[in-house]
């Protein structure tokens, strides 16, 4: 395997690693762009849920889903071995977003906040705005932990956590900031189908990069 070593102690990247998840990745990626061209000009044309990324539960879900309960999995080892709380609450963080996407929280949360003011009704921004509203309560919880936990955290700790919350920072982005763009698009437009593939695909890439950094830094030790 291929590794490299981040400088000031932000741990190790297998290069090795994203490189065979990264290639698979990008071959169903390719399968979802084929099936949406294919799609667009034969509305007839059947797109199969398990090679459409953006549809729970397709193979780019599921093996995002595996992804990660691995990197929870080496967080929470690391724990075990440092007993640094900082490590802990960023287990549980990664734990609610991985809860949130693999059981829609975010989205049928929204439908919960809908339902408190019997004056909407359903309409794409609506629903929208109501998602919003439950990714703000689940910052507060993720921004709390960590904010709660940094003062007792090692130096250590801090540097090697460091590119996790850069990668998981874009991966909110794309999550909530793309994802809103996405809803907002004319549905079934070209447009809005790069939208969804730099979305869904983004968040695949990300997780492995997340992956990547988490295993050999947290799940095993390199140095």
């Amino acid at each position: 395997m291929r590794y490299r070593k981040l400088d000031r102690g932000r741990g190790t990247f297998d290069l090795s690693l994203f490189a065979i998840i990264g290639s698979l990745q990008i071959f169903l990626i390719s399968i979802h762009i084929w099936m949406g061209l294919a799609t667009r000009q034969n509305p007839a044309h059947v797109w199969p849920d398990m090679l459409n990324i953006a549809r729970d539960y397709s193979l780019g879900e599921l093996l995002n889903y595996a992804l990660w309960v691995v990197i929870i999995a080496c967080v929470f080892v690391a724990w075990r071995r440092a007993r640094d709380p900082l490590l802990l609450a960023t287990a549980f963080v990664y734990l609610l977003a991985f809860v949130d996407d693999a059981f829609q929280l975010h989205e049928r949360s929204a439908y919960v906040v809908m339902a408190l003011d019997f004056h909407l009704s359903y309409s794409a921004m609506i629903f929208t705005l109501a998602e919003l509203v439950v990714w703000a309560f689940l910052g507060l919880i993720f921004f709390g932990v960590i904010v709660l936990t940094w003062p007792n955290a090692t130096a250590e700790t801090r540097a090697k956590l460091a590119p996790q919350a850069i990668l998981f920072g874009v991966l909110v982005f794309l999550a909530v900031g793309i994802d809103v763009i996405h809803q907002l698009a004319e549905k079934r437009t070209l447009t809005a189908g790069i939208i969804g593939v730099i979305e869904d695909g983004g968040e695949m890439l990300v997780l492995t990069a997340m992956l990547a950094h988490a295993l050999p830094t947290f799940g095993r030790d390199t140095s």
